[in-house]
C-alpha cells in the first residue's frame, strides 16, 4: 500500500516475508523519503487518489502553499493547472490545511489537499476523488 523513494535508515529490522513495519513520522524525521500511501478510486477519471508525505524545505520565499506546489511538480488530473490563488484554508486539531476542488460531473468531487506540518517540515498532499461530496473527499487528510 507504501511506495517509498529516497534512502532510508537500515537500522530497522525485517518481519515476516520480508515485510518492514516504520512509522511514518519517524520514516520522514530519520530519511529524505516521499513516502505515498493509496486510496481506493471508484470514479471513472484517470489517475490515483494517494496520499503523500514527503519533507518540505524551510527555505524559499512565499506561502507554504506556493512552497508546497513548488515542491510537487507536476500535479494530478484534474488539477493540472491550479494555482495558489485556488486553495481554500481550513483547519481541524491536526493543524491548518489547504483545499482546492474539482467537480468534473454531478457526482464526483475531486479534491488537492496541503498540510504542511510544523514538525519535521513534513508536508502531505492529498488528491482524492470520490463520488459524494468535498466532507467525504477531504476525509483521509482529516485521518491523518
Amino acid at each position: 500500500m507504501f511506495a517509498t523513494s529516497g534512502s532510508a535508515p537500515v537500522s530497522y529490522a525485517a518481519g515476516e516475508a520480508d515485510s518492514v513495519t516504520i512509522p511514518v513520522s519517524q520514516l520522514m524525521t530519520n530519511a529524505s523519503v516521499t513516502v505515498t500511501r493509496g486510496l481506493p478510486n471508484e470514479t471513472f477519471l484517470p489517475g490515483d487518489n494517494s496520499v503523500t508525505y514527503m519533507r518540505l524545505s524551510s527555505w524559499g520565499f512565499g506561502s507554504p502553499v506556493a512552497r508546497a506546489l513548488g515542491r510537487i511538480g507536476t500535479l494530478p488530473a484534474p488539477f493540472e493547472y491550479i494555482t495558489e490563488r485556488d486553495f481554500r484554508p481550513a483547519g481541524d486539531f491536526h493543524g491548518q490545511y489547504h483545499y482546492a476542488v474539482s467537480s468534473p460531473d454531478a457526482a464526483t468531487t475531486c479534491v488537492l489537499a496541503i498540510r504542511v506540518t510544523t514538525q519535521e517540515n513534513g508536508l502531505k498532499v492529498m488528491r482524492n476523488c470520490v463520488i459524494g461530496d468535498v466532507v467525504e473527499a477531504l476525509e483521509p487528510i482529516l485521518e491523518t
